[in-house]
């Protein structure tokens, strides 16, 4: 099968001449937009190639992407629509073979920017100020108003299985999706059926701070801030619709502070809903490091967690959307869960490397019951990853990662055992 494996992937490599792989597709297209000639300069385009060639335990996986953007934007407003075409080919030890062509949206949306509002009405790709709840692409409106220091996010929509982050379209979770029986996010085939509501009132000090620490420590330097509070803020959050079963109200607050040279930003979140009363908390902490050759090291750590108030209180959210490792992707049904990473940038080299770990901390539950075990006995699920990416020239990124896992599988219907495996893929990314 390794044979098999490692023939399927170089094949598939030599074919595409570009590859990429991620749990949701992300898009550089933006930052490439470019005048179509003999036309108005207003009317931009850009189109990107990706394709991905990896293995997860016995699969062997590649797939291919495309997609066009058109920016129209003039003055104060914006239309913008981008879409593209993918294939994909799977196959593992168990002779399962598995390949399929597919097309869809990934955002066509209007934007209207004033001088202290923007909204944006369609399909988009859309993040509250808070940090935790909301990370999804929905087709509605979100506004945005700006009155001095305060800022205002209302915003709303549907989801639908078609263009949702976990989606059909523009994810890539059916390459490795691992760990089958869990039911990662509630997405609806219709309109209406599963929606999100988000409302954030942010404050924002001036920039001033005490004696002690800056943002940024550059190596070496005496210059600090000790305290900055940047923002500070407070939430509500609401999903509806008719496959949402236990509707739920979050309220909570969440800021963002430098504290010794350490940006902070904690997040605490009351869920309220009948038999699952809890508290929902996010933690994280970065730190940059500035080197005198002009390196830069970044580190970060987040912990994501669940305070039962009722005993059969469970995470309720389906949009957050965290994706914690490449292949696990682990998000609210893992809770509670660690992320930790280190990234070293090299800008002489257009090169980084890349360190990451996602652990679950907490007890293993949520999979398919075995009738006859109903006693999970599973180690939590781990994946520890080792990225290295390089920019060559101004259009093509190339990305290597490799890594280990520990995640439950599906041995035979309804048991599952645990299991240790290496993983692999490359990527490029070309943009023009």
């Amino acid at each position: 099968m390794e044979a098999k494996k490692a023939s399927l992937i170089l094949a598939f490599m030599l074919l595409s001449m570009v590859s990429f792989a991620q749990w949701e597709c992300p898009s550089r297209i933006g930052g490439n937009l470019k005048p179509i000639s003999y036309l108005p300069d207003d009317l931009t385009w850009a189109a990107e190639l990706t394709t991905s060639a990896g293995y997860a335990g016995s699969d062997g996986v590649a797939n291919a992407m495309a997609f066009l953007a058109l920016d129209y934007s003039q003055n104060r407003y914006t239309f913008y629509v981008e879409g593209g075409l993918k294939t994909w080919i799977r196959g593992n030890a168990n002779d399962y073979h598995n390949e399929k062509f597919s097309y869809g949206l990934r955002e066509a949306f209007y934007k209207y920017r004033g001088d202290n509002q923007t909204l944006t009405v369609g399909l988009q790709s859309t993040q509250g100020e808070e940090s935790y709840l909301l990370n999804e692409r929905l087709l509605g409106v979100n506004y945005r108003q700006t009155m001095g220091n305060w800022s205002l996010n209302a915003l709303t929509g549907t989801v639908q299985e078609r263009y949702a982050r976990n989606g059909t379209f523009c994810t890539l979770g059916y390459l490795y999706n691992i760990v089958p029986g869990r039911e990662r996010s509630v997405i609806g085939r219709k309109i209406g059926q599963t929606n999100p509501a988000l409302l954030t009132l942010s404050y924002h000090p001036k920039a001033t701070s005490s004696d002690g620490f800056s943002g940024d420590e550059d190596f070496g330097s005496t210059s600090r801030k000790l305290f900055r509070l940047n923002t500070i803020g407070g939430l509500l959050y609401h999903e509806y619709g008719s496959l949402i079963e236990t509707p739920a109200l979050f309220s909570g607050l969440y800021a963002e502070t430098e504290i010794a040279g350490l940006t902070f930003k904690p997040e605490i979140i009351l869920q309220s809903a009948s038999s699952n009363h809890a508290l929902l908390y996010s933690l994280t902490l970065q730190k940059q490091i500035s080197w005198p050759n002009k390196q830069q090291t970044k580190l970060y750590a987040r912990y994501l967690g669940l305070l039962k108030i009722e005993s059969t209180a469970t995470t309720l959210n389906s949009f957050s959307n965290v994706f914690a490792g490449e292949v696990l992707r682990m998000d609210a049904i893992e809770l509670p869960l660690l992320q930790v990473g280190l990234k070293h940038s090299i800008p002489t080299w257009k090169a980084s490397i890349k360190l990451q770990a996602a652990l679950q901390t907490g007890q293993t539950d949520g999979y398919l019951s075995d009738p006859y075990n109903p006693e999970l006995n599973n180690d939590r699920m781990q994946e520890y990853d080792l990225v290295l990416s390089k920019n060559i020239g101004k259009s093509l990124l190339v990305n290597g990662y490799m890594g280990y896992l520990i995640y439950p599988l599906m041995t035979d219907a309804y048991v599952y055992e645990t299991n240790r495996t290496l993983w692999g893929k490359i990527e490029m990314r070309l943009t023009f």
